[in-house]
């Protein structure tokens, strides 16, 4: 059986995105995360007991990804 557990929102940049969301949902978002095998990073919010919103776009500062982005 599959569970809910992330609602991903993709940005052109994490800035736009993070600014976004903010705005649109009058919440603060975490702390800057990385996926460094895939060259992108993100932000969440806890959106209810185990669903996070997810704002996510590549990390502009990634050198190389060890696997093809999604």
């Amino acid at each position: 059986m599959h569970k809910l557990d992330h609602i991903v929102f993709a940005a052109s940049t994490l800035e736009e995105g993070t600014a976004f969301i903010e705005k649109k949902l009058q919440v603060k978002l975490s702390n800057i995360g990385y996926h460094k095998d895939m060259g992108t990073h993100n932000r969440v919010v806890k959106i209810s007991e185990s669903v996070y919103l997810e704002v996510i776009s590549i990390d502009p500062n990634s050198v190389t990804t060890k696997y093809q982005r999604w």
